[in-house]
């Protein structure tokens, strides 16, 4: 873990000061990117920055709340199958932009080793990637450009046989006559 000694958790305390730089950097680089549909246009998408730099920071504090995945996730793995994907955009603007801030704030700070800057910038990414493929995973689960059989409804039930026993409704019928009929007590004037 990259923040267990204290060259790292000065690192960190870095990174978490320089949030309003970072902020800057990666409303630059969104909106230097071409948006490739109306949900991708920058001015919608910086709305998530402040939030996404957020949750990232936390997470690297508390590296105990996360699941390690089975194998790092690389740049831009995004799973989208249409390529369409809003936060494609998002997320390769903040990955630029804290990778920028991480390699700034250790060349500013006490100088970690080859090692500890490695392990810093695996940390980061694997935080950041693993967010970045949850939020576009949720994302292209509404996605309309879906390929048809990930899209497609379940299959109907086939219709029963003329002999086959019905399903009971899903409440009594008295239940159902109660919901349908008037409440008792004393009919309005002019009815009847």
């Amino acid at each position: 873990m990259w923040f267990a000694g204290p060259v790292q958790a000065a690192l960190l305390q870095a990174l978490a000061r320089r949030a309003p730089a970072i902020r800057a950097r990666w409303v630059d680089l969104l909106r230097a990117e071409p948006a490739a549909s109306p949900l991708a246009n920058p001015e919608a998408l910086v709305h998530l920055v402040g939030w996404t730099l957020r949750t990232v920071l936390r997470r690297l504090q508390a590296p105990g709340t996360r699941r390690r995945p089975r194998r790092p996730h690389a740049r831009g793995e995004s799973g989208c199958p249409c390529g369409q994907n809003p936060l494609r955009a998002h997320f390769a603007a903040g990955e630029q932009a804290l990778q920028e801030a991480l390699v700034l704030s250790q060349a500013e700070g006490p100088h970690p080793s080859p090692a500890e800057r490695d392990a810093a910038l695996r940390e980061l990414n694997l935080v950041f990637r693993d967010l970045a493929r949850r939020e576009m995973t949720a994302f292209c689960a509404l996605c309309l450009r879906r390929p048809r059989q990930l899209a497609a409804p379940p299959a109907p039930h086939p219709p029963p046989s003329p002999g086959a026993r019905r399903e009971p409704p899903p409440f009594p019928a008295r239940a159902r006559r109660r919901l349908a009929a008037p409440p008792p007590g004393p009919s309005p004037a002019g009815a009847g």
